[in-house]
């Protein structure tokens, strides 16, 4: 069975609905279908047919305008033909593109079983730093959103409060919640103490937080922080693993300004290397104030390690309170609940052992195109 996954630009590690496209075809080859990646072409060196761990990724030509936030010039035709040789096709994001517009019609028309993954939140364009997109991005929410959902025979939301959304607004949709997924990914001990040594590093003496630097991830209300959790934990380190987004130079400026000595940066370390560090962390602190799903979280479930994160509402409903600990956008909260981690080995390794519990049952791939699967049946007998 043919399985199409849409998308408007595909590299498996660049961002976040990349890696979840990736873990998801890789998901449905260990099931036995045939997923395909039909993407964008914006940049020239891409291939027009490539493969990535099996995934084959065809890539039609486009071009982008509006700080390259809309794209256009696609060949509907060349789309239309690869969508008829599909037994599923699975759309995602919501995000304006061409390729999402005419892959929604086109099945329609087709009669093609076809399943719409929006990854959205309410207000997601607030943090944009331009206007003209924030205004842009506000309407096509608001009126061109609703348009959209009539076309597709099921929905597949990250949150509740994204099922309702939709459900507000198609009727004859099947929609159903089923976050995000990442794989389990298991390191040797021998390993993990090569990498510890690599960056001077010890096990259970750090706290591990993971993401891009730029502003929305929180890293300015970490570091302010970690400022008193230094001054009490003197052995404790705070690693800071993501690729520099214009962000890394204010980290630097308030680690120096306040003396910190206990605070590392990595830049770009490999794929296994990041989950050494996962796997020999006291916990994990990452205070995105925005993110469309906290999957951060099931990455730290995954090792056992308990999480600290921002509650942003729908984005952090599945973090349980035994699982992880939700605080507000204030310093004093976020330094008490580290210290309880820190403090406490009961409470931490007891959230770590649920979170791998709910990670298990609901978002590692095995169980999640499990799920994926059903829902693919469910709408296949409408």
């Amino acid at each position: 069975m043919k399985v199409a996954l849409i998308y408007r630009f595909y590299i498996p590690s660049f961002g976040g609905i990349e890696v979840l496209i990736h873990t998801i075809g890789r998901g449905l080859i260990y099931y036995g279908l045939n997923p395909y990646v039909i993407t964008l072409r914006y940049d020239k060196s891409l291939l027009y047919r490539d493969e990535f761990n099996g995934v084959t990724v065809v890539r039609l030509n486009a071009k982008r305008f509006l700080m390259n936030q809309i794209d256009t010039g696609i060949d509907a035709n060349k789309l239309r033909n690869f969508l008829k040789d599909m037994d599923i096709v699975h759309v995602f994001s919501s995000l304006p593109s061409s390729i999402l517009m005419h892959s929604l019609r086109q099945c329609n028309k087709m009669n093609k079983i076809c399943l719409w993954q929006p990854v959205f939140i309410p207000g997601r364009f607030n943090y944009h730093r331009s206007i003209l997109v924030k205004v842009f991005g506000k309407l096509w929410d608001r009126f061109y959103l609703p348009r959209l959902a009539r076309y597709p025979q099921g929905i597949i939301a990250l949150s509740n409060a994204e099922a309702e959304f939709f459900r507000r607004v198609s009727k004859d949709s099947i929609i159903e919640v089923l976050g995000e997924c990442v794989e389990e990914v298991k390191v040797g001990s021998s390993y993990v103490e090569r990498v510890l040594a690599k960056y001077g590093l010890e096990r259970e003496s750090y706290l591990l937080s993971v993401g891009r630097l730029v502003w929305y991830k929180g890293y300015d209300l970490l570091i302010n922080a970690w400022r008193s959790m230094e001054r009490k934990f003197g052995w404790l380190k705070l690693v800071i693993v993501g690729s520099d987004w214009g962000y890394k130079r204010i980290i630097l400026s308030m680690v120096k300004k306040y003396g910190l000595r206990n605070v590392v940066l990595l830049k770009d370390i490999p794929f296994l290397e990041l989950h050494a560090l996962y796997e020999a962390s006291l916990a994990v602190v990452q205070l995105s104030r925005f993110e469309t799903f906290h999957r951060v979280s099931l990455e730290a479930w995954s090792h056992r390690k308990p999480i600290v994160a921002l509650d942003l509402g729908p984005a952090t409903e599945h973090i349980s309170p035994d699982a992880g600990i939700l605080v507000r956008d204030n310093v004093q909260e976020i330094e008490e609940a580290i210290t309880r981690l820190v403090t406490d080995e009961k409470l931490r390794h007891g959230m770590g052992e649920r979170g791998y519990v709910i990670f298990k049952s609901k978002y590692n791939v095995e169980s999640y195109v499990r799920r994926l699967l059903n829902i693919y049946g469910i709408v296949g007998k409408r």
